[in-house]
């Protein structure tokens, strides 16, 4: 029994490690940011895509990905590893502030300049169609989510 609970406890760790290195990219089955094999797939599937329009579609996720920083910045953890009471305390948090934001606006940007180029490459009727079922999939993703808050952050509460 002594020698039995050693090697279930390695064997549970080696398999969880296992696990969640699997093939699926950044962050788990799917990935953080998915997998774009699977996502251009089921749009060609879907929109019935001619190869031209595949290939231009793959040449944007290629450069969104190429252009995709490697490491996201862990605002939370660096919030918390500040010193409350520093004489620069609010100069830290503001310049913290300042990139969170900046990463933000740069988000808004680089979807707005990936819808843009899809209503280049997709026809009215395949966008409309793609847009639709995004709608679609948002609508269901409501009330689901992040760690069992009831999604989008509903429930986080800082006290």
């Amino acid at each position: 029994m002594k020698k039995l609970f050693p090697t279930a406890v390695l064997a549970s760790i080696l398999l969880s490690a296992t696990a969640s290195a699997g093939p699926w990219g950044q962050g788990g089955c799917g990935g953080k940011f998915g997998n774009p094999e699977r996502h251009l797939a089921k749009m060609e599937k879907m929109l019935d895509l001619t190869a031209e329009q595949k290939a231009e579609i793959q040449a944007l996720f290629e450069e969104k990905a190429a252009a995709r920083p490697e490491a996201k910045p862990r605002f939370g953890k660096q919030i918390a590893e500040l010193d409350a009471n520093a004489s620069d305390y609010e100069q830290q948090l503001d310049a913290l502030a300042d990139g969170a934001a900046e990463l933000a606006r740069q988000r808004v940007l680089q979807r707005a300049e990936t819808h843009q180029r899809m209503t280049e490459i997709l026809t009215e009727e395949q966008m409309s169609e793609w847009q639709a079922f995004r709608a679609e999939k948002r609508e269901k993703r409501q009330g689901k989510g992040g760690k069992g808050q009831g999604g989008r952050g509903e429930g986080l509460q800082w006290d």
